[in-house]
C-alpha cells in the first residue's frame, strides 16, 4: 500500500497523521508500548503524543493499561503505563496497515 493510499484511508476514518503513526506503531507491538518508546516508534515528538493519545482514547481506538514493573518491591512499587490498541483500533488500523518503515521511507521522500 502506498503512502498516499494509507493517508487517504486514515482521512476516511478521521485519523490525523500523528494519530495514524501512533496506531501503526501500536499495531506492531500487541503487548503495548510506553510513551517514550511510542514517540520513537511513531516518529513524533513528546509534545504531540498526549494530544494524539487523548483523541485516540476518546474514539475507543487506544486504551491505557497500568502495569507493575517486572521487579515489584511490594504494594508501594511504582506502576507504569502502556498504551495498547483496542479491538476497534486493530480493526481501523488494519484498513491502512503497511510496514512502518515503508510508510516512513515513502513519507520522507515526499
Amino acid at each position: 500500500m502506498s503512502t498516499l493510499e494509507i493517508l487517504k484511508s486514515m482521512r476516511r476514518h478521521g485519523i490525523h497523521t500523528a494519530q495514524g503513526c501512533v496506531l501503526l506503531a501500536l499495531a506492531q507491538h500487541p503487548r503495548g508500548m510506553h510513551s517514550a518508546d511510542l514517540c520513537e516508534a511513531a516518529n513524533i515528538d513528546r509534545m504531540s503524543l498526549p494530544t494524539a493519545l487523548r483523541a485516540l482514547e476518546k474514539r475507543g481506538l487506544v486504551r491505557k493499561m497500568t502495569v507493575a514493573p517486572r521487579r515489584s518491591n511490594g504494594p508501594g512499587a511504582p506502576r507504569t503505563v502502556r498504551y495498547v490498541l483496542t479491538r476497534e483500533g486493530q480493526r481501523v488500523t488494519s484498513t491502512f496497515s503497511a510496514p512502518r518503515d515503508q510508510f516512513t521511507n515513502n513519507d520522507q521522500e515526499s
